[in-house]
């Protein structure tokens, strides 16, 4: 069972309470990061997956958006793997291994500190397009995605996620 593991600044803003999981209580692709952040006076959340880093973005939002969180990081990964070029068979696969989520507190420093990280490019990068009026966010979305991080040896979300969809699928991508 995979867990979202929220900032304690994104656990205040929704209804979910955190829950105790054992600790090899996740998927093969690991949990979840999420956080709430500002930019431009409007509220996002960025999440980031635990193994392979990729990134799942929300900006604009308002808390009746995301109040229930699982529904809302399920839709917005839906949305995100298919902006991303996933097809709906390997969707449906990476789908079907966050049934029953459930919502934990974040432990692990390496990514919460890649969260940190990808907030800081993707506020950046806002910036560098114009603002949020300007930005095209399935195209920034995919830059981050596409940045090389060092806890992955310099590869990307993008390519770790493809890896681990054609792993658990038993296909050659």
């Amino acid at each position: 069972m995979p867990v979202i593991r929220c900032t304690t600044k994104l656990l205040a803003a929704i209804d979910d309470l955190p829950v105790a999981t054992p600790a090899d209580a996740s998927s093969p692709i690991g949990d979840w990061y999420g956080h709430l952040f500002t930019v431009e006076r409007r509220k996002a959340i960025l999440f980031i997956s635990e193994r392979t880093l990729f990134v799942c973005l929300a900006l604009g939002v308002t808390k009746s958006d995301y109040r229930r969180i699982v529904p809302f990081f399920l839709d917005l990964l839906t949305r995100t793997l298919g902006q991303e070029g996933f097809n709906e068979e390997k969707t449906d696969w990476l789908l079907s291994l966050h049934k029953n989520m459930a919502i934990g507190r974040t432990h692990n420093r390496s990514t919460l500190g890649s969260l940190n990280n990808r907030i800081g490019d993707a506020k950046y990068l806002i910036e560098y397009d114009g603002g949020l009026d300007h930005c095209d966010v399935p195209a920034l979305v995919h830059r981050l995605n596409e940045t090389p991080m060092g806890p992955i040896k310099y590869s990307n979300g993008l390519v770790q996620m493809k890896r681990m969809a054609a792993i658990g699928m038993g296909t050659r991508d």
